[in-house]
């Protein structure tokens, strides 16, 4: 197959500097998630980056504020904080859409419930869960199971796999 990268391609700011990483939801073709160097990963719809042209954004209410335009590719639809160094690699699961896995450089592993399907009562955070012990340097790749949902695989820079 040939691939025309330019006909397809819709340019994306993350806002976060460097874009390290990056992954497509494998049952939401439309949605993207993006690892950048400030330790956060934003998702993006697709589908609202294409047909929008500006948005108005109110800072301080209509007296003390002011209105700023800026593009709607700049705003993501999800932001997740939880790395305090890049974000390295990320994937979506392969069945539960809104599961996401997420390595660093701060050599943590960090698993998320992203498109604010938490609930409220059970947590006010969409991160489930941060792994730090697993190696010594860098986390560089992560992979979900395709037969165990709730396994995933890492490697790192101490050229170890966990």
């Amino acid at each position: 197959n040939n691939y025309n990268l330019s006909a397809s391609s819709v340019r994306v700011n993350s806002l976060g500097g460097e874009v390290m990483s990056l992954a497509i939801c494998p049952n939401q073709p439309h949605t993207i998630a993006l690892g950048s160097e400030d330790g956060c990963i934003r998702l993006f719809d697709m589908r609202y980056i294409k047909h929008s042209r500006k948005r108005v954004i109110n800072f301080g209410g209509k007296k003390k504020g002011r209105s700023v335009y800026v593009d709607n590719w700049t705003i993501p639809i999800e932001l997740l904080s939880g790395h305090s160094f890049g974000v390295l690699d990320l994937e979506f699961h392969p069945k539960y859409t809104n599961r996401l896995v997420s390595c660093s450089y701060d050599m943590s592993v960090a698993v998320w419930d992203v498109f604010g399907s938490f609930s409220e009562s059970s947590s006010s955070s969409p991160l489930l869960g941060q792994y730090d012990q697993i190696h010594s340097e860098f986390v560089s790749g992560v992979s979900w199971s395709r037969f165990h949902d709730s396994r995933i695989a890492t490697a790192s820079w101490d050229e170890t796999l966990a």
